[in-house]
Formats: C-alpha cells, structure tokens, sequence
C-alpha cells in the first residue's frame, strides 16, 4: 500500500495521488493549476527583480548625477560650511555690531548668520576658511552689507592682525570640482558632528 501524501495545490492528504517530476497532486487538474499559478509567481518575482535592478541602476545615476552637478554641490558645501560656523560660535555676539544675533529678527530665516569678512564673490579662494566667516546679524550681513569697517576691528579683536592682513594678503586663486566641494562638505558636517560631542 502506498503512503499518504499531500497535493501540493490544495494541501489534501490521501493515498490515491497522482505523481509527477514537480511533486504528488490530487489529479491532473490540481497538476495543471499549480503548474499554472507557479509560472504565474515565478514571472511576478522575475519582474520585481528586473524592477530592483532597474530601480538601483536609476538610483545610482541620479546619485552620480547630483554628485557632478557643481551649482548643488557648492550650496550643499556652503550649507555645511556656514552650520559649522554657527556652532562654532554659538553663543557670542556679532563680530560687527556686538549685539547678540537671535532667531526671532529676521523674518524668513534665521538672525544667526555665519558672515563672510571678505566676500564670497571677490574671494572665491577663502570661502570656506574659517578665519574669514564668523557669526553676524541679519543686520550687519544682509542690510549693511556685511559692515565691514566694524567686522575689521571685531576680526582684530577676535584673532589677532597677524591672521587679519593675512586674510587681507593675495592668496592662489581656487577653483574647486564637485570632489572638492562633496569633501568640503562631508568634513564641515563631521566638524559640526564634533562640537555637538564636545
């Protein structure tokens, strides 16, 4: 006498059964729609699978991408850059004014900001320098224009006038690639990273 064995379409247990090379069935019927329902599956995960990799492939282009687009990678190296200073000086007053920056006077945005002494425009080469960006008000930043007479004398006061004429010294033009400002960008945010662990 033959053992009792379970169909693999419905999950009946019984000894008159119907042996094929996939596994033992009911009858035929139960043989052919488990047959059926299985190419079914097997073509669904086939297609998530060719879905998968179509969707990492995409992903890593559009990385590579962001990753050489330079407009991006420049504000996102500045963006680190600039949350940097603000932690670096949080806590103290304008380097211009002397009064303390908060977040409630500037609509918009925030009063704390990480301003340049010699701007960005004219002195590409010292954008991310440290010694050239420290914390300012919305006033003196945006609305005097960075008031830089006072910042000047801040600066002096704050890092000595050795480092200020150096600041004030002609440098080696920089021009950076999306490398460069990824790195920047990857180094001022582990920087930040380690204030808040101090």
């Amino acid at each position: 006498m033959t053992a009792k064995r379970k169909c693999k379409f419905c999950g009946a247990f019984d000894y008159d059964h119907i042996k094929v090379n996939t596994g033992s069935f009911c009858n035929m019927a139960h043989a052919i729609k488990w047959s059926i329902e299985k190419s079914a599956k097997d073509k669904a995960k086939a297609q998530k699978k060719a879905e998968a990799a179509k969707n990492k492939d995409h992903a890593q282009k559009k990385r590579e991408f962001y990753d050489n687009d330079k407009p991006l990678r420049l504000r996102e190296a500045q963006k680190s850059f600039n949350a940097y200073v603000r932690g670096r000086d949080k806590g103290l007053l304008c380097i211009s004014c002397g009064n303390k920056p908060n977040f409630g006077s500037y609509i918009g945005g925030s009063g704390i900001q990480a301003g340049h002494y010699l701007s960005v425009g004219a002195h590409a080469e010292l954008r991310f320098e440290p010694l050239n960006c420290h914390i300012q008000c919305v006033n003196c930043n945006v609305h005097n224009s960075g008031n830089a007479i006072d910042y000047r004398v801040g600066l002096i006061k704050k890092i000595g006038l050795d480092k200020v004429e150096w600041l004030e010294g002609p440098h080696k033009a920089k021009k950076y690639s999306c490398t460069d400002l990824k790195e920047i960008e990857l180094y001022y945010k582990q920087k930040l990273k380690e204030l808040g662990d101090k």
